[in-house]
């Protein structure tokens, strides 16, 4: 496992992380809200935190992904929430086809070569913050329906992604979330645009044009569905291909 002491004096040493901190802790007192409208205890969220590895790639990814329904954040601080994330990123082994995806990319184009870690090379964020997680006891919840007062917090708190990427500042975004969450992609970045790529249909692979994103932006169809289609290699070589920085 990796070192915890010193995962926590690397945390305070580092800007990125400390301005995302300040970040969360000005949204933090809507989290404690929707916590106690949370009746049943089942609504999870996660916080980003950039894991010491990320530094170590020449090209600065961030991924972003749909949410964490498998998460099972109880923390009682945004410090301790962050934390979390980052113990998550420097878990030794990982079977997440998202996470595998994504490592692979970043591999790819870093020329990196590592059997363990392989979530902390890479920024991660999601789009919605918040959601069921999986309880296999009760009657799964649509993860993407919350109740209409806690959606109502969110709206007009929580999309704060333009927030996040212009602290972190990634040199590529991939946004592997596919185009149903496209809507919730438009309430993060105003004015955002998607163009074709080649021949893909916006809705298989776009060029995802935005101020405060970096020219290498692209959204595609999550991993997991990527992986059904059997189209998980070519969506990666494309990628690589149009992400090569000379």
């Amino acid at each position: 496992m990796y070192d915890l002491e010193n995962m926590k004096k690397y945390f305070k040493d580092d800007c990125i992380n400390q301005k995302l901190l300040e970040l969360y802790e000005q949204k933090w007192k809507y989290i404690e809200e929707i916590k106690s409208k949370d009746k049943d205890g089942d609504i999870v969220f996660q916080l980003a935190c950039i894991p010491e590895n990320y530094y170590k790639c020449n090209y600065k990814v961030l991924i972003v992904g749909q949410e964490t329904y498998k998460w099972h954040n109880k923390k009682s601080s945004a410090e301790d929430s962050m934390l979390y994330t980052l113990e998550k990123e420097y878990m030794k082994k990982t079977r997440s086809p998202f996470a595998l995806f994504a490592y692979n990319f970043v591999s790819r184009i870093n020329n990196l070569n590592s059997k363990y870690y392989k979530k902390s090379y890479f920024a991660w964020s999601n789009l919605r913050k918040f959601c069921y997680k999986i309880d296999n006891t009760k009657k799964k919840k649509p993860s993407s329906q919350l109740p209409a007062e806690i959606e109502n917090i969110i709206d007009k708190n929580f999309y704060i992604l333009e927030d996040e990427i212009k602290i972190i500042n990634p040199d590529i975004v991939l946004f592997l979330t596919g185009p149903i969450y496209d809507e919730y992609l438009k309430k993060h970045l105003e004015n955002i645009k998607f163009e074709n790529i080649d021949n893909y249909k916006k809705r298989e692979f776009a060029k995802v044009i935005h101020s405060s994103l970096p020219e290498k932006s692209f959204r595609i169809y999550h991993p997991v569905y990527l992986q059904r289609i059997k189209k998980k290699k070519e969506y990666l070589n494309k990628l690589v291909e149009l992400c090569q920085i000379n």
